[in-house]
């Protein structure tokens, strides 16, 4: 085994866990940095694993709390948007794998349009917000107007060449959430959407245990410091600019100016 296959591992997980979280096509972006322009061998569903793992680390405490409230009989508000979301997702993702393709022609034409939408969000938040005297009339947070919204767009992006942080945030943008929100329930509800991708990615890692350990454990960790990092910079810069900043990075990937 040589050393090239190593680096291609840790590569692998650290740009898929980094796009994984942006407006982006992940799967897609990842290959045109390492297979495209440098001739690496990227491990996506190896990578995808970690970074799934990293999510369900991440909300660990919610999750135990919201288990004892559910065995308890007091089913939790943000139990009920998991619960639901990851319904919607599986319901819209697993036909929208199995009928549509052909999308990658104009999916950077749809990335870069869902990234702008963001961007505009951003600029006009929060005087545009449609949905948002809707949610507020819901009596719990999250709701379930939250979790049909972003469950319906995340099952729509399971096709691998739409962005599904992209989707999500749009989504949840037009509730008049505040930025921390909205990636707060991007990410809790993004395991349903990995489960999707690694059934229909199949087997694409490597036949080294190793090397899958590799990729996972770096995705795992950079997941952790990129979520980390977005919800530090949504604090300190607020809803408005962080949705600009979001959006504008997102569109100046998928036109190839970054990365």
């Amino acid at each position: 085994m040589v050393i090239a296959e190593y680096v291609h591992a840790f590569l692998s997980g650290l740009v898929l866990a980094l796009v994984s979280w942006l407006p982006v096509d992940p799967v897609h972006t990842t290959a045109a940095v390492l297979g495209e322009r440098y001739g690496y061998e990227p491990y996506i569903g190896s990578a995808y694993l970690g970074i799934m793992f990293s999510v369900l680390y991440w909300f660990r405490g919610d999750i135990s709390t919201d288990l004892t409230a559910v065995l308890r009989g007091n089913f939790t508000p943000r139990f009920q948007y998991v619960l639901f979301g990851t319904l919607f997702s599986l319901l819209i993702g697993f036909p929208i794998m199995r009928t549509l393709g052909g999308l990658e022609k104009i999916s950077d034409i749809l990335n870069i349009a869902v990234s702008l939408f963001i961007l505009f969000a951003g600029v006009l938040w929060p005087k545009v917000a449609p949905l948002k005297e809707i949610e507020y009339r819901l009596p719990s947070r999250p709701t379930l107007l939250d979790s049909l919204i972003a469950g319906l767009l995340q099952g729509t992006a399971s096709i691998d060449v739409l962005s599904r942080t992209g989707f999500v945030t749009a989504g949840l943008s037009l509730l008049g959430h505040e930025a921390k929100e909205i990636l707060k329930l991007g990410f809790i509800l993004a395991p349903a959407y990995h489960f999707l991708v690694l059934l229909d990615l199949g087997n694409c890692g490597s036949s080294t245990v190793l090397l899958n350990l590799i990729s996972s454990a770096t995705a795992f960790f950079m997941s952790l410091a990129v979520m980390a990092a977005l919800i530090k910079g949504a604090e300190r810069i607020g809803t408005r600019r962080f949705l600009i900043l979001f959006g504008l990075v997102g569109v100046l990937i998928e036109l190839g100016v970054i990365l």
